[in-house]
């Protein structure tokens, strides 16, 4: 149908001498034919608009209901479009004026409907005492008057008056039964869906599970049956899927409940709640954004975006968002919870106080406040407070089923699995389709089958089918790791931690997140460290344990010493640090290019860049830097600062108190000097070499034609034409350019590759030769040269140009694989011993390059470095028979019988 505003008709109107007239009047006519003659039919008009209103068209809808509210016939339907209108839009001013007019003029025969509107919207606005009243009212007008029982009943349930609130819910499923008993089914979808909300209430309250279904596929399924363009039961459906963490229909609903309203606020910030979920906080923070521009006065999203900013890591961020939310509606516990976990955390104890008063007066019973704090204590990793209130909570709602799913999977974190067990157990009693529940009771399941090694500090958890080797290496090797950061950090942990091998990657992130898409190998979740098996299921290749070892349990040790206060910048950095091997190549090309772009990271920035980066290249980037400040750190005030900087965080110091503490200094002095020492490290890390134009080939043309001297662009120039095969005029150019200066590099590919393309590799070798010997740092050349050379088999001539151009710049290209092609061939066992421990290095992961390197110093009998490199086989794959064979023979050389027994014992179990 055509849909067009009277202002846009007025828009028309004003126009209408402006550009082909007739045109003009003959759309103002088809107009008026579409727009104005249906106004005179009522309940054409009143369905119009009430589409354009689903649809997501409020001003058009709220155009055609301002024009209906003068008839009489259509007047009650159109003021009720017209208040859903405003709140669509969050114009709560204009709904309050509107249903105050209408019940001043009402006075003397009151209307229920605009009586229950005016309730409910009292209650939106957080008036409970109000909205009781107004609502009492209008059931004194009409005791069936749903909306109005709908008021009541929220009102009661909001104020912990769940009893009486239940005799308001009840009788929402007694009209439903007396309807359909008489065959008059309820098929107003406004009315139906309070049906389907009160049914999950108490669903919820009294664990009537096989309710949901109903819920879902009776009523909302029904509703969207009969009119399938009522978003709302997409909505609501995506909700209840959502807090089940069925994230793969919730998402599905919120799409569904999108493409019919593209402007539904409430199904924006159930696809950013989805995305929060998920931690995909760029995603949430748009699906937000989008819904306040709609209704910047929803409390909903208000409270999404204050998540966000909780889960980014900037508690005083969320507070202003919260306080709007608060003064839009006062009476929320959902909003109040979370605005006094954020005064405690940011320690401002008055403000926490005034606020858990405030929920009280609301709720002597505050239970849905107290678990908000606790999952935003929890988020924040202040478990102890978490546990606090989430006990809090079950103790005031013991039929409540989220303080038990929420406590169990905190106890599960914290390594507590049969108090976790237990909670779990009930709590699935109670909601079978809470899917983090269920996976978490189908891994400790899984786990029931596990042996267990004590050692002096751990609980070693494993498949003894499957991984009985792995595990001995690994206590002995926990126990090795154990001792070095127990002096690194000068710290001893009171209690024993768990650590929980995994046969099935599945498992492993059941046990470490409770879904099955976790993208990694190990984890450190509180008092727990959980790995997968290299030899696991869902495992493509093999990875080295050890490395992964070296890195949780640096997490485990600092969020034990800091009471979990650990800034994750610091911890990662330590926990990178005791990984050892080089950084990594690409990590030192993403330092570089920040530095070129004014990027990187400070104090201020690196949290953010862990928990919302901008790219991956920005996850890299804070890594990167975390790892050199703490390299930084102990170069200038020595090893011991790290554990004065775990005992400050312990004490919850901010990270600029604990720098003039422990270091002396202020932040800003210390951020100068981490500067000047990063400085240092970009300094010598390769440029690119390669000239780059962010031009497109037809302005480095133009550009070209005005200053033809810049011999840099035209090698750009004809590079551009090669890569396009306009061969001839790559080479006019390039023989331009190199008639002036035959050393130009960019020119001297191009015609090298010309040669090449040819069939005459001697030209272009002597070619590049001349420009290299020039020009002895231009990579491209050196490379290109290199490849000639091999080609040609010169072999050595190859091997010592790709050494230069490693020295000149590492990180640049692929140097090490290929010299290590080229030493076998030539047999150069010297320096095949380099290029394979710089291998071994740059790839913590592979178990060849270990191999190799193990047999040449077993035929050199360098047993001392043998051992070293053997073990390290061996945390890649313990069932590597090459790698045993290795240990066994240091072990023997050496004469280490008692260790030799050993494991000639263990490798023949």
């Amino acid at each position: 149908m055509f849909f067009l505003n009277m202002k846009r008709i007025s828009k028309l109107l004003s126009q209408r001498f402006l550009g082909d007239a007739p045109k003009q009047i003959l759309l103002i006519l088809i107009i008026f034919t579409v727009r104005i003659v249906p106004c005179f039919a009522t309940d054409l008009s009143i369905k119009e608009a009430k589409t354009l209103l689903l649809h997501g068209n409020y001003e058009e809808a709220l155009d055609y209901y301002t024009q209906l509210e003068k008839k009489a016939e259509s007047q009650q339907e159109a003021v009720i479009g017209m208040i859903e209108c405003y709140h669509s839009i969050g114009h709560m001013d204009e709904a309050t004026k509107l249903l105050e007019k209408y019940i001043k003029e009402g006075k003397n025969k009151p209307n229920p409907i605009y009586i229950s509107l005016y309730a409910d919207h009292l209650y939106q606005l957080g008036k409970f005492q109000e909205g009781l009243e107004w609502s009492q009212k209008a059931l004194k007008i009409d005791e069936n008057q749903i909306f109005a029982r709908w008021t009541i009943a929220r009102i009661l349930r909001d104020q912990g008056k769940w009893k009486d609130a239940d005799r308001e819910f009840l009788w929402f499923i007694r009209y439903y039964s007396q309807k359909n008993k008489m065959n008059q089914d309820i098929t107003d979808p406004d009315q139906l869906i309070l049906i389907g909300q009160v049914g999950t209430e108490r669903a919820d309250y009294y664990h009537l599970t096989k309710q949901y279904r109903f819920i879902l596929n009776e009523i909302y399924g029904e509703i969207l049956k009969a009119n399938p363009d009522y978003w709302r039961a997409e909505y609501l459906a995506g909700m209840m899927l959502l807090k089940k963490y069925n994230r793969r229909e919730s998402i599905a609903a919120f799409e569904k409940a999108l493409k019919i309203n593209p402007r539904s606020a409430e199904a924006l910030v159930g696809k950013g709640k989805w995305a929060l979920q998920k931690l995909e906080l760029k995603q949430a923070d748009r699906a937000v954004q989008e819904a306040l521009t709609i209704n910047p006065y929803l409390p909903v999203a208000l409270r999404l975006k204050a998540d966000i900013e909780i889960a980014s890591g900037d508690i005083q961020s969320a507070i202003p968002f919260l306080l709007k939310a608060l003064k839009i509606n006062a009476m929320e516990e959902a909003t109040l919870g979370r605005l006094a976990s954020c005064y405690y955390l940011l320690e401002k104890k008055d403000d926490f106080e005034r606020i858990c008063k405030q929920l009280k007066n609301l709720n002597p019973e505050p239970a849905l406040g107290y678990l908000q704090m606790a999952r935003v204590f929890e988020e924040k990793r202040f478990y102890r407070d978490a546990e606090k209130y989430y006990l809090l909570a079950l103790e005031l709602r013991k039929e409540m089923a989220e303080p038990k799913s929420a406590l169990g999977l905190l106890y599960l974190r914290l390594g507590k699995e049969a108090e976790a067990k237990k909670l779990l157990e009930e709590a699935f009693k109670f909601d079978p389709f809470h899917i983090r529940v269920a996976n978490s009771l189908k891994v400790l399941k899984h786990l029931d089958q596990y042996q267990t090694i004590q050692s002096k500090h751990f609980l070693l958890r494993y498949n003894s089918k499957t991984d009985r080797l792995l595990a001995v290496f690994l206590s002995d090797y926990l126990e090795e790791v154990y001792e070095n950061l127990s002096k690194d950090f000068n710290y001893q942990p009171k209690e024993k931690f768990l650590f929980e091998l995994f046969n099935n990657h599945e498992m492993f992130s059941g046990r470490t997140i409770a879904l099955p898409d976790l993208h990694t190998v190990g984890a450190c979740t509180g008092r727990v460290v959980t790995m997968v098996s290299p030899n696991g299921k869902g495992i493509s290749s093999f990875f080295n344990w050890g490395r992964v070892v070296r890195h949780e349990l640096v997490h485990l040790f600092n969020l034990d010493q800091t009471e979990f206060r650990m800034p994750h910048w610091f911890t990662e950095g330590l926990a990178v640090r005791n990984e050892g091997g080089k950084r990594p190549h690409l990590w030192e090309r993403v330092l570089r290019d920040s530095s070129d772009k004014h990027e990187l990271l400070n104090l201020d920035t690196i949290q953010l860049a862990f928990v919302r980066p901008r790219s991956s290249e920005q996850w890299t980037l804070a890594y990167c830097q975390s790892q050199i400040y703490i390299d930084y750190l102990t170069a200038t005030h020595g090893k011991q600062v790290v554990a004065k900087f775990l005992e400050g965080y312990r004490n919850n110091l901010s990270d600029e108190a604990i720098i003039l503490k422990v270091c002396g200094q202020t932040k800003a002095e210390f951020e100068r000097g981490y500067r000047k020492h990063l400085k240092s490290i970009v300094d010598k890390i390769a440029k690119n070499p390669t000239p780059q134009s962010r031009q497109t080939l037809e302005e480095m043309e133009k550009a070209y034609t005005k200053q033809s001297g810049d011999l840099n662009l035209g090698g750009m120039i004809a590079e551009q034409y090669l890569r396009r095969r306009k061969n001839s005029e790559a080479r006019k150019l390039a023989e331009k350019i190199l008639a002036e200066d035959p050393t130009q590099p960019q020119a001297a590919l191009v015609k090298a590759k010309l040669f090449i393309l040819a069939g005459d590799e001697q030209k272009a070798i002597s070619l590049l030769e001349k420009v290299l010997e020039a020009r002895n740092e231009e990579i491209p050349v050196i490379v290109q040269l290199a490849r000639l050379y091999l080609n040609a088999k010169k072999d050595r001539q190859a091997a010592t140009l790709l050494e230069k151009g490693k020295k000149i710049a590492p990180t640049l290209g692929n140097w090490n694989p290929q010299l290590l092609k080229l030493y076998e061939q030539l047999n150069d066992t010297e320096k095949l011993v380099v290029i394979l421990q710089e291998l071994c290095d740059e790839d913590v992961d592979n178990l060849k390059y270990r191999l190799d390197l193990a047999r040449i110093y077993a035929e050199g009998k360098q047993f001392i470095k043998l051992e070293a490199i053997a073990r390290e086989a061996l945390q890649i794959n313990v069932l590597s028979k090459p790698a045993q064979d290795y240990l066994l023979l240091v072990l023997k050389e050496q004469n280490k019988q008692e260790e030799l027994a050993k494991w000639e014992k263990r490798f023949k179990e």
